[in-house]
């Protein structure tokens, strides 16, 4: 009993931090398409202004300043942050965050 307990003990643990690992957090979800748009922008409106950068980040003015900058693009009528804004976790579990720069109106 007692060997059998230990595997299956480690077993159960090695499952239990492997599908921890997996699991994704509120910010993932928020890019993810299947996502209320809602609820998405609030998530990822939320992450943002956790960094000291964007503190004083204003979302409402940021849409339609935002908005001016893209022709031609989905961009140009986009009302949600993740149709701009990408976010991913690499396989080292580093946060990968950008920007859609499609159809940007030249100087």
């Amino acid at each position: 009993m007692g060997i059998r307990f230990g595997i299956s003990a480690a077993m159960a643990l090695g499952l239990l931090l492997f599908s921890a690992a997996c699991a994704s957090n509120d910010v993932e979800r928020a890019f993810d398409s299947r996502t209320a748009a809602n609820e998405s922008n609030k998530v990822i409106i939320k992450y943002c202004m956790s960094c000291h950068t964007h503190q004083s980040f204003d979302a409402a003015a940021h849409v339609p300043k935002a908005q001016k900058s893209y022709t031609g693009s989905a961009n140009a009528l986009a009302t949600e942050c993740r149709v701009c804004h990408t976010y991913s976790v690499n396989w080292q579990g580093d946060e990968v965050r950008g920007t859609h720069w499609a159809g940007v109106k030249g100087p």
